[in-house]
């Protein structure tokens, strides 16, 4: 009798400590302001500069990127409400027979974005003179690729899990 309740009450403390533990590692802290991005200049400063721009050149592309960012901020919202449906599935007792078509419109929504991307890549290249478009590669490093060695802070590492740098594309 007495070896049950000292299980029980052990059993009972690992769950709360999970509990508390699960808690800290999932509660956000609202003291911190979240960064999406790694510090550093803002991309548009750091398009301009590793092109070049003149000032002509910087207006257009701010508003061409106002523009782009409304246009993905969108797209942002609609895929995450999309996914957001898509999970709710999971919390119905019944088998949800529209999982493919839920699944298929996010990866619509995120298709778009990157087409999106893709032309607004091409509006920029049409900016720019002959001798900037020779440093357009450095733009694309530049928008998708971080300080913190090639992966985005929180991602995995190198190696086991994460990518083997190996498989890295050429000049990085």
């Amino acid at each position: 009798m007495k070896q049950d309740l000292l299980f029980k009450i052990l059993v009972g403390t690992m769950v709360v400590l999970n509990l508390v533990l699960l808690a800290f590692i999932f509660w956000p802290d609202d003291s911190k302001p979240r960064k999406r991005r790694p510090p550093g200049k803002p991309v548009p400063e750091l398009v301009a500069e590793i092109l070049n721009f003149s000032e002509e050149q910087k207006d257009q592309y701010k508003k061409m990127g106002r523009t782009h960012h409304q246009a993905i901020t969108k797209l942002r919202r609609q895929k995450d409400e999309a996914v957001v449906n898509f999970l709710e599935a999971s919390t119905r007792d019944s088998v949800d027979k529209s999982l493919d078509t839920k699944m298929e419109r996010i990866l619509e929504i995120e298709e778009e974005r990157i087409l999106l991307t893709y032309q607004h890549l091409e509006d920029i290249k049409n900016l720019c003179t002959d001798e900037q478009l020779k440093n357009f590669s450095k733009v694309i490093s530049a928008m998708f690729k971080s300080p913190a060695g090639g992966r985005r802070p929180g991602g995995p590492p190198h190696g086991p899990g994460g990518p083997a740098r190996d498989r890295r594309p050429p000049g990085d």
